[in-house]
């Protein structure tokens, strides 16, 4: 079996290569809340991409103005459709990733969204938004548009108490302690607890515990629990 490292100075890398290495670190989707935002605001038969960066099966995408595509009339004859808003990866392309849209199959109930299967030189589909276009519709309106867009971030790391990266914003399952973990300066870590999980002892903050005791020589009830209280008493104290 060869073995390939890469990249290296001075030597020729290809695009796959390249995004094949990217796509092992970042996920696909949008970097920030508002990259490549989807809208429609009643001015035609379109829908509109905000700007923004994102990572779309590890090739980077930077879009610097606001993107319109169009959507084809209603259909008529009562019959609804559900077009998709997507970015094409698309290397014989330029650029290689190109925003279109995919035209649903009209139907008169239940109209389901388009297959987002590959075809042509097409080599992968990041879907954005659905469009769903009425049996008459000759605008989009905003409330017609539904955001399909994923978000972009690290995979979820594997490591031992020993062996934890070093790194800012690190999420993942350390195996000496048999937790979830997180960082955000790559130093302090702290333990990532399901809201579903019961509360321990070890779980509960010095503060906490000093309200707790002075709660029991008051006399107050004290109560901790998973969720908030229906009927808290005046003067009782809980945690959830």
């Amino acid at each position: 079996m060869a073995i390939s490292a890469y990249p290296k100075p001075s030597t020729t890398i290809s695009t796959d290569q390249f995004r094949d290495f990217f796509r092992q670190l970042i996920t696909t989707g949008g970097v920030t809340a508002g990259a490549l935002a989807p809208s429609a605001d009643s001015s035609g038969l379109t829908v509109k991409i905000a700007p923004g960066f994102a990572v779309i099966d590890g090739i980077a995408v930077n879009s610097t103005a606001i993107e319109s595509r169009a959507i084809g009339a209603g259909s008529g004859g009562g019959l609804s459709r559900i077009d998709t808003l997507v970015a094409n990866l698309d290397f014989s392309a330029t650029p290689i990733v190109q925003f279109a849209v995919i035209a649903g199959v009209p139907a008169a109930t239940g109209a389901a969204a388009p297959s987002l299967a590959l075809s042509g030189s097409v080599v992968y589909r990041w879907p954005i938004a659905n469009i769903a276009v009425s049996p008459t519709a000759s605008t989009i309106l905003a409330g017609n548009v539904t955001d399909r867009r994923t978000f972009s971030g690290k995979e979820v790391g594997v490591w031992t108490t020993t062996s934890r990266p070093t790194v800012a914003n690190a999420f993942g399952l350390n195996t000496t302690l048999g937790i979830l973990e997180s960082t955000i300066d790559g130093a302090t870590w702290k333990q990532v607890i399901s809201t579903g999980d019961p509360v321990v002892a070890t779980q509960i903050s010095a503060a906490q515990q000093l309200l707790l005791n002075v709660g029991r020589v008051n006399g107050a009830k004290i109560s901790v629990q998973e969720t908030a209280p229906t009927s808290p008493a005046v003067g009782d104290l809980w945690f959830w």
